[in-house]
């Protein structure tokens, strides 16, 4: 163990594969949870990239869950839950300032 911290710890692994050490990198990654952009509307968009690439790009951000919504995922009945429906919705909006 090189450091420990209260939120982060660092580890040098020596004489290991490497599948063994990405292994445990995605299990620690999978511990932590997180929002991911599912759906994107673009109004205007004034960028050279289209807008299926600006949600591509905006889908691959992780977005870090807020701990005391983490506490909360064990109240709700999932056999009620229709499919496709979401548990938590967050919206974002991202405004460039300019006025096109």
């Amino acid at each position: 163990m090189i450091s420990e911290e209260e939120n982060r710890i660092s580890v040098k692994l020596e004489g290991f594969p490497l599948q063994y050490a990405n292994a445990l990198r995605r299990i620690c990654l999978n511990g932590v949870p997180i929002f991911a952009v599912d759906e994107v509307d673009v109004v205007v968009n004034t960028s050279v990239l289209a807008d299926e690439g600006l949600a591509h790009r905006l889908g691959l951000i992780p977005l870090t869950t807020p701990s005391d919504l983490v506490k909360t995922t064990d109240r709700y009945d999932s056999d009620s839950m229709e499919e496709g429906d979401s548990i938590y919705r967050v919206m974002l909006s991202l405004d460039s300032g300019k006025a096109p």
